[in-house]
This record gives structure tokens, sequence and C-alpha cells, in this order.
């Protein structure tokens, strides 16, 4: 996937221009996330409301994406720090990596080797690439969706003509509560039941006792009160950023 963001690896002409058309997202990140007060490093509990906050509206997106058989074209990451496999305060030792980390590695963030289906997604720098054609580029569509309430309004405005023809069709704002407001209990069971296995880890801090885990699983759902994470702990407060399995 890196090869694919880079624009360093050619797949199949199909790959370009997927029937279902493509889904995908305009957000700014607050500046207050980017840099907390005003600082180039980050607490690593800083870097996760940065991811977090992203990861909210990502979930948002794979959700619309399934509801109209899209593709998504993943948002470029934003990491306040690097993922390392030893303890460290956001750079790798000896690195002089600028942070936070802009077009950050999607494989630091999501799990691309088991759980995650790549053919479902595309990658940030997509429709920059020479190979996408340009009938794909200059057919976009951006488009707000309504408040997310259990009327059906978002699904309509996604059915709407211009939007199902049009090849990119861009949500602006999308609206992290699409998940809790707009999906029925089968569909939210059965998104939450894939969804655990989306998302790796990052590494790491100095584990708080000998032979403890150092690194921290991120979590697709860490706004939502109550829910179960991976591992069946189920969060009855505010997710914070520790250490498990």
């Amino acid at each position: 996937h890196r090869m694919r963001e880079w624009q360093v690896w050619q797949d199949d002409p199909a790959y370009y221009n997927p029937p279902s058309g493509m889904l995908a997202l305009g957000y700014t990140i607050p500046e207050a996330l980017l840099r907390p007060g005003g600082k180039e490093l980050m607490t690593v509990e800083q870097h996760f409301e940065l991811v977090n906050w992203q990861l909210a509206r990502i979930r948002t997106g794979l959700l619309l994406a399934e509801l109209t058989g899209r593709v998504l074209i993943m948002p470029p990451l934003w990491c306040g720090m690097d993922r390392w496999w030893a303890p460290h305060t956001g750079r790798i030792p000896g690195s002089q990596m600028p942070l936070p980390i802009r077009n950050c590695p999607l494989d630091h963030v999501f799990n691309l080797e088991a759980g995650f289906k790549p053919e479902r997604i595309r990658e940030y720098s997509f429709l920059s690439n020479k190979l996408t054609p340009h009938s794909v580029k200059t057919s976009q569509l951006n488009i707000s969706l309504p408040p997310p309430r259990g009327d059906g309004s978002v699904r309509a405005a996604l059915q709407d003509p211009a939007a199902k023809h049009a090849k990119v069709l861009r949500i602006i704002d999308p609206s992290p509560a699409v998940f809790q407001l707009v999906l029925s209990d089968a569909e939210r069971a059965s998104f939450v039941k894939r969804a655990h296995n989306y998302l790796g880890i990052w590494c790491c801090i100095r584990p708080l006792e000998r032979g403890k885990p150092g690194h921290i699983w991120y979590d697709l759902f860490w706004d939502v009160v109550p829910h179960k994470d991976r591992w069946g702990h189920e969060w009855q407060e505010a997710w914070i950023a520790r250490p498990s399995k």
C-alpha cells in the first residue's frame, strides 16, 4: 500500500476506475490538534487525540462507502508521533522526521495485513495519480449531508441522481454520529464485528511493569460510550490511551 501511496506501483487498469464509483472525505483538522500548545512534540495522549479525531470521520467514510457500494479513497493521515518497536518520545532515535507527520503511512494506524480489505479502499494520492483516468478526475461532486438522524434523510441524500452519477462523491465534514444515528441495529452490529480488526497498534511507551505491553491499540469506536473493544473490555467511561494485550 505504501508503494501505491507513493505512486510507484502500477495496478491493472480496472483498479483506477471501479465501476461502483468512489467516495472521498473533505475536512479540516483543527490546528489545536495538529500543534497542541503550538509545540512540535506531542504527548502520547495528544497523538491519540489527533488520530482519533480522524478515525471518527474515517469510520463514517467506511460506513457510507458500504451503504453506497463505493470504494473509499482514504484521506491523508496525520500522526503526532512516529511508530517504532521500542519506547520513544515521538521520533525514532536518530531520525529527523518532522512532526506531526503529514501523509502518515496508512499501515501506521490500520491493519492492512488482516481484517481490513484493501480492495475496498484506495490510497490518499489516488486522484493525483497519472494512471487514474481523466474521466474519473473530472467527475467529482462535493456534498454536505443533512444532520444524522433516524429519518432516512442521509440515505436519501446519497441516492440523489447527481450524487449517484458522480464517479467521486466527496462528503464534506462527515459527521461521526452516522454510526449511532443512521444505521439499523443489525447494520451496526455487523459493522462492529468486522471493524474491530481494521486497526493496529501504536508503539511504544515504556511498560509500566516488567513483562507488561508497551503498545496501545487504536479503537475505531473510541467515542462511543458504552462499547466493547476488540478484547471484550466494556468502556463505560471516556476512552483513554492505555497499553493492552
